[in-house]
């Protein structure tokens, strides 16, 4: 998921990439870096990256809500839930993001 804040990321080899592109010694540096969050939002990285694409692909759970500013309300209208993807590595964060957007 980290590659996905990188507009320059097209679907390379995490490990590679993390290491190569972005000049982690390995995966444990990167997971270790406790300035990360600041490193994925500069330059051509963002969570606005991660989020585009993320909306594009299928979920395995898909919620539709509604939410209310006024009243501060979060309404859950359905959830639908696609068994096929139970096998992909797949994300709905961006749900979470709408909703604390707002």
């Amino acid at each position: 998921m980290a590659c996905l804040h990188d507009a320059d990321y097209k679907g390379q080899d995490v490990k590679n990439y993390i290491e190569k592109m972005w000049g982690y010694k390995d995966l444990d540096a990167f997971k270790n870096d406790t300035e990360v969050y600041e490193f994925l939002n500069t330059g051509k990285k963002s969570f606005e990256n991660l989020l585009k694409i993320i909306r594009r692909q299928d979920k395995l759970v898909k919620n539709r809500y509604e939410i209310k500013k006024k009243t501060f309300d979060i309404s859950i209208r359905s959830t639908i839930f696609n068994q096929d993807m139970l096998d992909q590595r797949v994300s709905n964060i961006e749900e979470f993001f709408d909703v604390i957007d707002w």
